[in-house]
């Protein structure tokens, strides 16, 4: 994905749903970093269970329950 397109699309979004001008470069600082290297951008657990398409608890629960798998 190209950054300018990627960034062009998250402002005019971020912008409409209200977030800050320091909100908005912060995550796109972040942003910038992993497109450049080819890897996914994944702010926080709700974004991720979002694009995985689980609920955020069952995303917990499961990693929780993978932690403690690894005991046996």
């Amino acid at each position: 994905m190209n950054f300018d397109i990627y960034s062009e699309k998250f402002r005019s979004k971020a912008t409409n749903l209200g977030f800050s001008e320091d909100n908005i470069q912060g995550c796109l600082n972040y942003a910038e970093n992993l497109i450049n290297k080819g890897l996914p951008v994944i702010y926080n657990l709700t974004h991720l269970s979002k694009l995985v398409g689980f609920e955020r608890n069952f995303v917990i629960q499961a990693a929780v329950a993978s932690k403690h798998s690894e005991a046996y």
